[in-house]
Parts: C-alpha cells; structure tokens; sequence
C-alpha cells in the first residue's frame, strides 16, 4: 500500500479547487476502470472508489501498489496524470497502459517493477500498441464487444481487465471473459486462456530440467478451517451459470494427445500426484445425483504403496470379465472385512459368498454358566454349562438367515426368554431349545419373524 496526496487549484485563477472528485484507475486512457482507495493504510479498512477535494482543495487516500491513471474531475473537465510523475495524459494516444509514456522517438520503455510485475520492456509497434515484453505479454486492459453473450446485456464480452478492490463479493486482480459458439460437429469455440511449455530444442535426457504450463500458489497467514467463508486454494472452479438445467461436463478435463500417442497407451507418469501433507486426501461433498463418486475403466485397480514403499498393491479392481476383486494374492497383504460390533449392523452379503482355497470360520463358542444370557452380535455358538438357562435371542425380523448353534452339557434346560423358538418338528412357536439332558443341542436359523430349529438332538 502507498499514500496519494495532492491539491488542486482552479487554473483560471490559481486558488484552491473545491468538489473535484479523484479516483485511480487501470488500463489504457482509451478504456479504464476505477478501483478501489483505502482511508488508511489497509486493505481491510473504509473503502470508496473517489475522494472529493476539501475546501482547501486537498485529497489523500491509499491504493495498493501498482502503476495506475489518476483521473480529476470537476463536471465535464477532467484530467489524466500518471500515480508517479505529475505530468499531463490527457494528449497520450491509446497505447499507453497503466500510466506510462513512451518517450518520444523511443519505441521501447524499462517500466518499473511496481507497474510491470513480471516483464521488464514493453515493446511498442508502429501505431503505439503493446505487443510484448522480453518476459511476457503486457495487457494493459482491453475489451472487444459480442453482445449476443449469454448472460451479459451490455458489450462488454471478450473482455480482459484488471480489477481491483471491488466492494462487495469476490475481488479479482485479473479477469477474462469470452463467449463463443461451435458447429456440434467439430472441436470449434473459445478458450479463455492457452497455456503451453515447450522444451528447447537443446534439451536432451541430461538437461531435462523443470516445465510447468501452468503454476498456482497461495500463501495463507493464518491455519483455514474449510469452514464456509474461510477458503484458500490453488484453483477453484465454479458454474455460475442461473439456469438450473445447463450443466457443463467435466470440471478437469485431460485430454489425449492424438498427435503422438495411440489409443490406450500411457501419455503421462501420473495423471494427479500429491506431494505434500493433507488432513484429507480427496473430498466430495456431493450431491452425486448418479451416485456414483467414482468411475474407473474395466481391468483397473485401486491400488496402494506397501509400508517399505516397494511394491503396489492392489487394494480394490475390477477385472475384465467383471468381477470385483478386493485384495490381491500375488502379495503378503491380508484383507479384513470389519463392521462395527452393532446388533443391527454388520457385513451384509447380497447373492452367494463363496470361499476357494482356505478356511472359513466363525469366532469361538460363547461359555455361559448364568441362569439367563442375552445374545450379542458376535456371538455364534453358545454352550451352557450351569442349572438351567434362559436366554434372549435378537429380534428375528432384524436378523433374517442368522444362524446359531445353542448347546447344554448338564442335565438342565435351555429355553427362550420369549415364545418365538419353532420345534424341529414344526408346528407353533415355543420358548424350547434345549432339553434337560447333557449333550443336547439346537441349530436356530431366523425365518425373519421366529427362530426355526433346523437341526438338533
């Protein structure tokens, strides 16, 4: 931030002006755009996009800094001097950008850094336009009309411009805007902004060095809490269209290179690698209106980086006859399947579970000598071993084709706290599992509204 002070005087008679109103502004002195002056110096602070001289014709305000055309006003008599040397623009032609003449019989500039940024000269052509520096394209602010844009009632499509402490909503330092249309036969429209890296012609395998087309950073102060009106990222990206029916259709697109590459061979190392520290790798808040949150091609795998960081392996794939794998068998990983221990949850299998080339099992049986025990969620075979027991089974419409196998080895009797136990032989509901005879026992499969007696002695 930097502070603008000055007076003005009525030229006629030389005395302090009154009422004339100041704003700085960006672009050409054909085509600018006010920004936004700071009571003090900070950008948090009393915001106005122009002062008015006091009666002793003074003004003074803060702008960030930056190389901008200060405009004066009083009625329909204005004048455009530069932020940084008090000379006259009015006469300038179109071509100067951001305040700064080309000095005559000069056709190139050394623009200071605080107006430049990343270039160094700006080059003029014959008619007084920038067409470049020896470090980048100079904008200075354009616009070209297309007023068949949707969205937009005035002419101001095709536009790029810089703007700066806006008053409301999100404040962008540079802004691009174009609208197209295409034929829905070929690759034809717009593009906001094309970047490419190229490798000189010198480099070889031993001078690869480092290329990016396109590099974003930030630089937050203070820890953000993805909490909503706290966001700092690297890119965003919106549809802020107002019809609820236009939906666009990729938010990152990576295309192929037909040019070099055929059809299903590996153009990148990796297509996302994240080399750094994060409290969440990936996130999808949704919705997700297909309810898919992924899609993957046939006969690829979800894999991950063993502890020694030496081998993938798979963690999850389809193969291509399209059966879902889960683990992978060529490595010393085993796969754990786990549920909560919750009566009404678990591990539900919809269709046949088959197990090839090991064991299946269960955990070990449950020993009670208690006169009554309640059957948990991980219980499986029970053996009663006191005087007598009762027992509570779940709730056998939660529990439809659970199997439990019940056993006594004393000569007492084991039944149900409730009448929903089925006799081997059929007929009603009884609360008999078990009878008084050491060595007796009950297999009890849920029909989903009693315990059936399947098996038994």
């Amino acid at each position: 931030m930097r502070k603008i002070a000055d007076s003005v005087e009525n030229s006629t008679n030389g005395k302090p002006l009154q009422g004339a109103v100041v704003t700085m502004n960006v672009g050409t002195v054909d085509s600018y755009f006010p920004v936004m002056l700071y009571e003090t110096n900070d950008i948090s602070g009393p915001a106005m996009q122009s002062v008015t001289t006091n009666a002793d014709g003074y003004y003074e305000f803060y702008v960030p800094d930056g190389s901008y055309i200060r405009k004066v006003a009083y009625g329909d008599i204005y004048q455009l001097i530069a932020d940084d040397e008090n000379y006259d623009l009015s006469e300038m032609k179109a071509s100067i950008a951001l305040g700064v003449k080309v000095p005559d019989g000069e056709d190139a500039l050394e623009l200071p850094p605080s107006a430049t940024r990343a270039a160094k000269y700006a080059k003029f052509d014959d008619d007084g336009g920038i067409v470049a520096t020896d470090q980048g394209i100079f904008l200075g602010g354009s616009k070209i009309g297309d007023p068949g844009a949707f969205g937009y009632a005035d002419d101001d499509l095709a536009r790029v411009y810089l703007e700066r402490g806006l008053a409301d909503g999100i404040q962008h330092t540079f802004r691009v805007i174009t609208s197209g249309i295409g034929d829905n036969t070929t690759y034809r429209g717009v593009t906001n902004a094309y970047f490419e890296f190229r490798d000189r012609d010198d480099v070889d395998a031993s001078n690869k060095g480092v290329g990016y087309a396109l590099h974003l950073s930030v630089v937050p102060r203070v820890t953000r809490d993805n909490v909503p009106f706290d966001d700092v990222a690297g890119l965003t990206i919106g549809n802020t269209t107002g019809i609820t029916e236009a939906k666009a259709t990729d938010a990152v697109y990576i295309s192929n290179n037909a040019f070099a590459f055929p059809a299903n061979e590996p153009e990148w190392y990796s297509l996302f690698t994240a080399d750094c520290g994060a409290d969440v790798g990936i996130q999808f808040k949704g919705p997700f209106t297909s309810a898919k949150w992924a899609r993957v091609p046939n006969a690829s795998y979800l894999t991950y980086r063993n502890q020694a960081g030496t081998q993938d392996v798979k963690a999850v794939g389809v193969t291509t006859d399209n059966v879902v794998e889960v683990g992978d068998a060529a490595q010393a990983a085993r796969v754990d399947l786990k549920a909560p221990a919750i009566a009404t949850e678990g591990l539900q299998v919809t269709g046949y579970l088959q197990a090839n080339n090991g064991w299946f099992g269960v955990g070990a049986p449950t020993v009670t000598a208690a006169s009554t025990y309640t059957i948990t969620a991980t219980d499986n075979d029970i053996i009663c071993n006191g005087s007598g027991c009762t027992i509570t089974l779940p709730a056998a419409g939660s529990f439809t084709g659970r199997i439990l196998y019940i056993k006594t080895t004393t000569a007492f009797a084991v039944i149900s706290a409730s009448s929903n136990v089925v006799p081997l032989s059929g007929g009603s509901a009884g609360t008999a599992i078990c009878a008084a005879t050491g060595g007796k026992w009950g297999r009890l499969v849920s029909d989903g509204a009693n315990w059936q007696i399947m098996a038994g002695n």
